[in-house]
């Protein structure tokens, strides 16, 4: 079981991958304001907001199939 700090996350987070023409954009930020009574940071739980952002950047059409 992973061991989580009392400590907030950091604010937010940038990432991103080309693979076969397609861009994939994902930014993570932490919404500390949106801290409810099932995810306390003293439970090591805190919520996210994400962004997902595909970008194709070839010539060819592709389909999202699946996500994880």
């Amino acid at each position: 079981m992973p061991e989580f700090k009392d400590e907030a996350p950091q604010q937010s987070s940038f990432s991103e991958a080309v693979t076969n023409n397609v861009r994939v954009e994902v930014e993570s930020e932490h919404v500390p304001q949106r801290v409810t009574t099932n995810a306390l940071p003293l439970n090591g739980q805190w919520l996210f907001h994400y962004t997902v952002r595909i970008t194709n950047e070839g010539d060819e059409t592709v389909q999202l199939i699946s996500r994880h």
